[in-house]
């Protein structure tokens, strides 16, 4: 099997956000960004103004891609917010980066599937929350 460009990861990525998107907002950018060079990506976002931690309400960042140099980052909020709910792979251990980012360079079936579970078991946490 041939290795994907991080074009073509990128994009299967977001096929796989396009198909775990119901109930959710997608754009392609992040609400309220400073950064100054925008690069390709693609989020989602609850559909509710929600507070949390007596925060002003706003929509809840669920999940997102953003293409990189060398990687697309995968950036999964429910990964932070409710660690002890999640047990990563080995492989997925070794891509992740800080505390709720992975930095894929490839993407394995198994590691695609990977994700997939982390997604829904996501948006399971978060609707019962309330968050989207």
């Amino acid at each position: 099997m041939q290795k994907q460009t991080l074009e073509e990861l990128f994009n299967t990525l977001k096929e796989i956000l396009k198909k775990e998107s119901s109930g959710m907002n997608p754009t392609k950018d992040i609400d309220n960004s400073k950064a100054k060079i925008k690069k390709a990506g693609f989020h989602l976002y609850g559909k509710k103004e929600v507070s949390i931690l007596g925060r002003k309400p706003r929509k809840v960042y669920f999940c997102g891609i953003i293409m990189q140099k060398n990687f697309v980052g995968f950036y999964f909020m429910p990964l932070y917010s409710h660690p002890n709910k999640f047990k990563l792979s080995q492989d997925l251990k070794k891509i992740k980066k800080g505390k709720s980012c992975l930095n894929i360079k490839d993407l394995s079936p198994n590691t695609k599937n990977e994700i997939i579970k982390l997604i829904k078991i996501g948006k399971s946490i978060y609707k019962k929350e309330g968050w989207v």
